[in-house]
Order: C-alpha cells, then sequence, then structure tokens
C-alpha cells in the first residue's frame, strides 16, 4: 500500500502561542493539505476532520479503506469472503501440516484419536440434535392439533415420545463429553508438542545465525513464552476447528432443509425457510466490527493528543519524577499537560477501546442483533402473522437452530485476519518446520587443531569491510592488519570509531562485506567454527550474567559446562583472579542472582491476602539480588579465567570489560590475564579506551576512527607522531 499522510493540526501548545501565531500556522498547513490535494487527481482521498485536526490520505491499493473514529483514522483491507480466492497457496502450507500431523501421530496415539473423535462428534452432534429436537417439537404440537390433550397420552405416542427425549438427552450428553475431553486432551497434546519440539528449537536458537533468517523462517520464541509456549498446536488445532465448523454448519443446514422440506403446509415451508435464510445473511455476511470485520491500523495527526502521551508518560515514570522535582519542572509540566488537554478537547481518543474495533454500522447491527439475540422473538412475530398451522413448533425450532449454529459461524467469521485462517495457520507450520530444518553454518571442513602448538593464533586482515546495513556507511572500511602469535595488541579509538566490530570480525562472530580474515594461515570460513571457538576466549561489553547459579555462571565459561566436575577450589581460584571471591563469601556458589521466575497466580487477577501468604511461604523461587555493574564484571571476568584455566586457548579478546571498575580493579583484572597469556604464549586483543595502564606493554597499538584504521605501531611511535592516539592518550594523561 502507498500511503501519504499530510497533516493538519491544531498549534501544538509548546511550540507556538495561543493566539494568530497559532491561527496563522494552522492556516499555512490547511492551504498546503489543500494545494496537495488539488495537485493530484484520479487517485482517492479520504478527509478526516476532528475539532483539532485533519489527515488526507493518497491510497494506490484498490483493497484499503478508510474510516474514522474520534481522531483517528482507520486502515484496514477489504475481506476476501469465507472462502480463498485461490487454492494454489495451500500446497506448501498443507505438506506442512500433514508432517506436523504424522508427526503428533507419532507422539500419542491415543490422545490423537481421542482428539478426533471429539472433534467429529462436535461436528455431527448439532444436526443430530436439532434433528431429534425438531422431531419432537413438531410431533407434538400435530399431535395434540389432531388429537388435543388427550393424544399425549396414548401408549404408542408415550413411549414413541420418551425414545426421543432419551436419545436427545443422550445426544447433549454426548457433546458434554466430548467438549471435556477435548479440553483434557488438548493439554496432553500440548504436552507432547512441547516435549518434541522445545529441545529441537533451542538447538536451532544456539546453532542458526539469526541474521541468515527471513520472516518466512518464522520467529523464535521470546524467553518469556516458556510458561504458555506451545509450538505447532495453535495451528494444529485452530485448522481442525474451522473444518469442524464447515461440517457442522453444512451438516445443520442439510438438517434445515430436510425438515424444511418434511413440513406438510407451504405457509410453514415458506416461514422457516424465511427465517433461515435471513439468519445465514446476517450471520455470513455481517461485519463484526467497523473495520469491514478485519483487523485494522489506526493512525492520528494529532499534535495535542501526541503530546500528552510523551508528557504522560515523563509524569509517570520513576526515573523522571526525582530529576523533574530536583529542577523545578514540576509545574512546568502540569501547565503544559493542561494546555494540551484544553487544546485537544472532549474527543474519542481512548485506543484501548478504539483496539477492540469500533461498532459496525447501525444498519447491519440492528438485524444482526434482532435475528441472533432475539430469534424467538423474530420468528413469533412473523409466525402469527402468516398463515402458519406450526406456530410454536417453528418458533421453538428457530430458536433451537439459531443458538446451535451461531458459535460454529462466529468462529468461521472470527479472526478477522487477511486472506484464509486455515492457510495463515498452514504457514505458521510451514515456519516452524522451515526454522526447524535450518543447516546451522558450521564454517568449513578444515579442523582447528588446537593441541599442534604452544602459540597463540597468528590473525591477518585483508582489505576486510563490514556494513551492518546496504544503506549505511561501513563500520569497518577496507582495513589491513598483521597480528603475530603471542603479541599483545591494543585496539583504541573514540565511540562508534569500529572497534568493537573490528574484534568480532577477528572472532568468527560476524562476517566481512569484502575482504578476507586470516587465522594461522587460512580464511576464518574454512574452519570448523565450533572448533575455532573452542581456541578462543572473548569477553565483551556487554556480557550478561546467565539466570543461574553462581557455580554455573562460573562452569558456563567452558564448551562442557556444568557437566564439568569442578571442584571449590577451581571455582575459587577463577574467582580469585577475576576479583569476585568477596562476592562467593557472603552469597555462595549456590545462589541465583537474576532468576527467571513463572508466574503463579490465575490470568483474572491475585488471589485473596491469605492465599498470598500461603504461596510466599510455599512458592521456592529465587528473588533476584542486586548487583552493581562492577560486581556484575567481577563475575564475568572470573568465568573467563576459569575457562582461560581449563581450556586450550590460543586467542584472547577481552572488549572493554572493566570500563564499570575503579582504576586499581582494573589494572589488577588485565594484569592476571596478561600473566596467563604470556605463559601460555596466547594472543590478546584488548579494546579499550583506559591507555594509561596498558598502552607501554602492548607491541601494537591499533587507533580506529569512523571504520578506517588510521595509525598503527608501538606507543612511542605513536605519540611521537602527533596523530589522534597521541591525542587521546594525552588527554588520559592530563586527568
Amino acid at each position: 500500500m502507498d500511503l501519504q499522510v499530510a497533516s493538519v493540526d491544531s498549534p501544538d501548545p509548546v511550540t507556538a502561542s495561543h493566539d494568530d501565531k497559532a491561527s496563522s500556522n494552522g492556516d499555512q498547513c490547511r492551504e498546503a493539505a489543500q494545494n496537495k490535494r488539488n495537485a493530484v487527481k484520479g487517485n482517492k482521498y479520504l478527509r478526516t476532520e476532528s475539532s483539532e485536526d485533519a489527515c488526507y490520505l493518497k491510497h494506490l491499493d484498490p483493497n484499503v479503506r478508510f474510516t474514522t473514529w474520534g481522531i483517528f483514522v482507520l486502515i484496514y483491507e477489504v475481506s476476501s469472503g469465507l472462502l480463498p480466492t485461490s487454492f494454489s497457496g495451500y500446497k506448501g502450507p498443507f505438506r506442512s501440516y500433514l508432517r506436523l500431523i504424522v508427526d503428533l501421530w507419532s507422539l500419542c496415539k491415543w490422545h490423537c484419536v481421542k482428539y478426533y473423535v471429539s472433534n467429529i462428534w462436535l461436528a455431527i452432534g448439532p444436526s443430530v440434535s436439532f434433528c431429534l429436537a425438531s422431531s419432537v417439537l413438531f410431533n407434538i404440537e400435530r399431535n395434540l392439533r389432531l388429537n388435543g390433550l388427550d393424544g399425549l397420552f396414548k401408549d404408542g405416542f408415550v413411549d414413541f415420545f420418551r425414545y426421543q427425549i432419551i436419545c436427545w438427552f443422550l445426544c447433549g450428553m454426548l457433546t458434554f463429553y466430548a467438549e471435556r475431553s477435548l479440553a483434557e486432551t488438548r493439554i496432553m497434546i500440548g504436552s507432547h508438542l512441547r516435549a518434541y519440539f522445545l529441545p529441537k528449537l533451542v538447538k536451532a536458537s544456539l546453532e542458526i545465525d539469526r541474521k541468515r533468517l527471513t520472516e518466512r523462517d518464522g520467529p523464535f520464541p521470546y524467553p518469556h513464552d516458556f510458561p504458555n509456549y506451545v509450538p505447532g498446536l495453535e495451528p494444529f488445532e485452530q485448522v481442525l476447528i474451522r473444518i469442524r465448523c464447515i461440517a457442522a454448519v453444512t451438516l445443520q443446514i442439510l438438517a434445515m432443509a430436510v425438515f424444511i422440506h418434511s413440513l406438510e403446509e407451504t405457509s410453514d415451508k415458506f416461514v422457516m425457510s424465511s427465517l433461515a435464510i435471513s439468519f445465514f445473511i446476517a450471520a455470513l455476511l455481517a461485519p463484526q466490527n467497523g473495520a469491514g470485520g478485519k483487523n485494522f491500523g489506526f493512525v492520528t495527526c494529532n499534535k495535542n493528543f501526541k503530546r500528552m502521551h510523551v508528557l504522560f508518560s515523563i509524569a509517570f515514570d520513576f526515573q523522571f519524577c526525582r530529576t523533574l522535582s530536583r529542577d523545578g519542572l514540576t509545574d512546568w509540566l502540569v501547565d503544559e499537560y493542561k494546555r494540551s488537554a484544553s487544546a485537544l478537547g472532549i474527543v474519542k481518543d481512548i485506543i484501548g477501546i478504539l483496539t477492540w474495533g469500533p461498532a459496525p454500522p447501525w444498519y447491519w447491527e440492528l438485524p444482526v442483533t434482532i435475528i441472533t439475540r432475539y430469534p424467538m422473538e423474530l420468528s413469533a412475530l412473523i409466525v402469527f402473522w402468516a398463515p402458519s398451522v406450526s406456530k410454536v413448533s417453528i418458533i421453538v425450532i428457530f430458536q433451537y437452530a439459531v443458538s446451535t449454529l451461531r458459535g460454529n459461524i462466529t468462529s468461521l467469521q472470527g479472526s478477522g485476519q487477511r486472506g484464509s485462517i486455515m492457510l495463515n495457520m498452514m504457514v505458521t507450520v510451514q515456519s516452524l518446520y522451515r526454522l526447524l530444518d535450518t543447516t546451522p553454518d558450521n564454517g568449513g571442513s578444515i579442523d582447528y587443531l588446537i593441541a599442534t602448538s604452544d602459540k597463540g593464533a597468528s590473525i591477518e586482515l585483508r582489505n576486510v569491510s563490514c556494513a551492518y546495513s546496504q544503506m549505511g556507511p561501513p563500520a569497518i572500511d577496507e582495513v589491513n592488519l598483521s597480528i603475530k602469535a603471542g603479541q599483545l595488541i591494543v585496539i583504541t579509538g573514540m565511540n562508534g570509531s569500529g572497534k568493537s566490530t573490528l574484534v568480532n570480525l577477528i572472532s568468527g562472530l560476524i562476517r566481512p562485506t569484502s575482504g578476507d580474515v586470516i587465522i594461522d594461515g587460512h580464511e576464518i570460513q574454512r574452519y570448523n567454527r565450533g572448533q575455532l571457538r573452542k581456541a578462543i576466549t572473548m569477553v565483551s561489553q556487554t556480557e550478561y550474567i546467565y539466570h543461574t547459579s553462581l557455580r554455573e555462571n562460573l562452569l558456563l565459561g567452558t564448551p562442557d559446562g556444568p557437566s564439568r566436575l569442578a571442584n571449590d577450589h577451581e571455582l575459587d581460584e577463577a574467582a580469585t583472579l577475576g576479583g569476585c571471591s568477596d562476592l562467593i563469601k557472603k552469597y555462595g556458589y549456590d545462589t541465583v542472582f537474576t532468576p527467571s521466575n513463572l508466574p503463579n497466580t490465575s490470568i483474572r487477577g491475585y488471589p485473596e491476602r491469605p492465599v498470598l501468604d500461603v504461596l510466599k511461604k510455599m512458592d521456592c523461587q529465587p528473588q533476584p539480588i542486586m548487583l552493581s555493574p562492577g560486581e556484575k564484571q567481577r563475575i564475568i571476568a572470573s568465568r573467563a579465567f576459569f575457562r582461560l584455566k581449563h581450556e586450550n586457548i590460543k586467542l584472547v579478546i577481552l572488549d572493554e570489560i572493566a570500563n564499570a571498575l575503579d582504576t586499581a580493579a582494573e589494572a589488577k583484572v588485565f594484569a592476571n590475564f596478561r600473566d596467563i597469556a604470556k605463559v601460555n604464549g596466547q594472543t590478546m586483543v584488548v579494546v579499550t579506551h583506559r591507555l594509561m595502564g596498558i598502552a607501554k606493554q602492548a607491541d601494537l597499538i591499533v587507533c580506529m576512527s569512523n571504520g578506517k584504521l588510521v595509525e598503527k605501531g608501538t606507543h612511542q611511535e605513536l605519540v611521537a607522531s602527533g596523530g589522534e592516539y597521541a591525542s587521546l592518550y594525552s588527554a588520559q594523561a592530563l586527568n
């Protein structure tokens, strides 16, 4: 959709006064918008005006429609109806859906049988119930009309009537059992799907380069999705529900047609047919909201409303309250909000209400309400003004038919998604399998033989460039650099100069846009990625503490992780080197600092206080412990030291790992890294702004600026040259 918006708003109370300046500004905007409108002809426009704003929209997609709600413009697409316009897009998604069916059958055959049988009965049950109900009611009324009240108590009729009632009742009980069985079986199927798919998704999430993925590959779950995430369950269920609803509605239509055909009087057939046709027209064609029954987007051009939103978010954000109070800005913010609210006026502006959808037009809502909510009253009104001989039966039977059909028809027209709901659900399954079938990029076939040499890694960058987007400038631009095995390299430069990107290229975390990264004589992409990464210890400035115990956080520094049987002495050694010994003495190794807790109350709200008190005592979930940035960096450094002490590492990369530590602590941590690297002959690359304690020890210093390598050499050489490095070093020396 090509959408252009030109807004004409009331003057912004922040940038304009409340006098002629505001009026002039508004007139100029309106004139500009009108000129734009007159200049482009042959396109469809929609103008929406409230008391304070106007929007002009041009669109080229003929299926896009606009409507208004208060200060908002609603944008939606015309529905393609209940049936898809083309079945060509079903081939691939349908195969994926069949694959899900087969996988689920292999996981839990008995639960699948129960689920399918329950759905089958829920599809045919309403029509069976309708047939029994219509037969009972129609026979009672006909017997009363022909034989009077005494006719109801004849032995033959009583027996026949009794059996029909029993069958009708059993039909309802079967429906109850099917619904309950469906709900219980759904839970078990969901558990099987979680057990089958989640380990695969965990593996894929850790092995697949997410930058290679497209929207068609489907998203991974978010970290907070664990309690409710059941891969494949919703599409599996929604497709079957839609098939079940289609079957149920079709069978009920046939049952109604048979019933109408069985009526003896032409007038009865006419009345019942008219009522049935009216119901289906209202139920199937009427939009469910004012946006054509579809999902929609909305936009407002009102500056006053947007200004109120900004001020509201500031006023109720705790992090701003103290600053505003400290600087004496409380009265200003209150006055600003009042001015914006006064300029906005009383309009429909509650987004929470709008998101549920505006009401459909009254000429649709009125007949739908009468037919679907008051079918008995409608049928009574028609029947008693028509020459019908089965008045009571038709009234009750129509009411019963509407009550059984309404839910299934609502499900069919229900969700308002673009295109077919069934296709969307099958595409979801296709995306899931495409994600799981994605082959992880393990690099090349060359083994990185760590144990063949005690030397560190040699590194060479040849005309390396790297850009994160095609539109923006490169983060690294034509960098050439040679690092010998065992050297200490310091990379420095201003913020945004490309330092972190450079070490990410060296470690193989990202690939260059052009050029080659050579490690030990081979291009980095030719090595087996897993083996290469086992030989690298990298600590970045964006490291996090895992949601596990402190013990596991340290053990996770090695590839085999917590499966390693490390004793406390080994952990203590790493903690001492990283500077977190005091933290361990205070909390212990089994403390979880950043726990990932599960929800433990019902979705409808918190229980009463006595329940909360008991829940608090019984709940074994740990509470988070606040750590300072320096304490976090000490834990992360200790994790890196544990890896260094227990793995054959050839390259150590430190990217601003101690910027939250004081100078003395930083120097001590760096000295510990440097001592280990010297003993083991490891190559060491350090990214830092703080040059005073490390620059003179470096074998080579690299100075970056705007993605380019502008200087390289030893400390003495670069200071003598008087370039950018000398300026950075001199500025720190003065402090």
